[in-house]
């Protein structure tokens, strides 16, 4: 059947043009297809970042489940480095107790009558000697034997002091020298003890050598021409 429209052309029905077209729905749908991606991609680094907070809640529980362990382990270890100290500090003085033993016997050996040691001090292998004497002999007797000695080195006289004492005007001369301890050859004596004999050979005098002179003008600071004069005045 045909159908004629006969309504006028003003009002015949106009042909709609449709909503969408096709550019704005892939528009719509790529819009949505990104949506989806960024919500997956949200939900995936959720799911790292509770895998993460779970593992460092583990770790922080095994860190506190070992931390007693972990001391324990700090304090054994304080206690051996105390040990290995001690160790030390003993085998140290089995070596140079038997040393010490014959350095002071030489110690004692070189000082002369009237001369008194009222301090030894000893810091890091050099030593002070703190004393008094009636006379300036028996002070650069002791320097001497102490410049001869075996056991010491680089003899320094410090000071001499001059000093009237008691109602009889008894003039002592304080002094202080300092000088090297040799402990080089400390391990030759280690556990070797020998016993002191009392009787003392009496040895001759001899004549001392130029180094000899040289290094006690040294220790007494004193040059060629002040030494004659002093050593002169010793027999006086």
């Amino acid at each position: 059947m045909i159908k004629i429209n006969l309504l006028p052309t003003e009002l015949r029905k106009k042909k709609r043009a449709p909503f969408f077209d096709r550019i704005t729905l892939y528009v719509i749908l790529g819009l949505v297809a990104v949506g989806f991606l960024l919500w997956l991609q949200t939900k995936s680094q959720q799911a790292e970042i509770s895998r993460l907070d779970d593992d460092i809640a583990r770790l922080e529980a095994e860190i506190q489940r070992y931390s007693q362990q972990i001391k324990m382990v700090e304090e054994a270890r304080e206690l051996r480095d105390k040990m290995k100290k001690r160790m030390e500090a003993i085998q140290r003085l089995d070596i140079e107790r038997p040393f010490m033993v014959k350095m002071f016997e030489n110690f004692s050996a070189i000082m002369p009558d009237f001369v008194w040691v009222e301090e030894y001090r000893e810091v890091e292998k050099v030593f002070t000697v703190v004393g008094r004497s009636y006379n300036l002999k028996g002070i650069a007797n002791f320097i001497v034997g102490l410049i001869q000695s075996d056991y010491f080195d680089g003899i320094k006289l410090n000071f001499i002091r001059e000093q009237s004492s008691g109602k009889e005007e008894i003039t002592l001369y304080n002094f202080e020298l300092s000088g090297n301890v040799l402990f080089e050859s400390a391990g030759e004596y280690a556990g070797e003890f020998v016993m002191v004999e009392t009787e003392k050979e009496t040895a001759k005098p001899k004549k001392p050598s130029k180094g000899l002179i040289a290094k006690g003008r040294e220790a007494l600071d004193l040059d060629k021409d002040r030494a004659r004069e002093a050593v002169s005045g010793l027999g006086k």
